[in-house]
């Protein structure tokens, strides 16, 4: 499974940037929702290669154990994007 290494946003920030001026009624975190992702988990990374900017993670019959320390990575674990950096990025979508 390839996983990238993909920069942290608050949904906010995105928000504002796709739709400048739009009204957002922020209702809080509902009952089981996460406020961070974890794309690889202590379990998982002992059959995961870091590259620079992508993570894989192999299939563990075939390959076997590629890490004996646990990691992980975890969107929580980044400082989020700014709305600048944000808009900047959106900019290059729309070209």
């Amino acid at each position: 499974m390839w996983i990238p290494r993909l920069p942290a946003f608050r949904l906010e920030d995105l928000a504002s940037v796709m739709a400048p001026g739009a009204i957002l009624n922020i209702i809080g975190i509902r009952r089981g929702e996460k406020m961070a992702e974890e794309l690889v988990s202590k379990n998982e990374s002992q059959y995961v290669f870091e590259e620079q900017d992508h993570f894989l993670l192999l299939k563990t019959y075939k390959y076997g154990i590629v890490s004996t320390t646990p990691w992980s990575y975890n969107s929580g674990d980044e400082l989020p994007m700014s709305k600048e950096e944000i808009q900047r990025r959106f900019e290059c979508l729309q070209q």
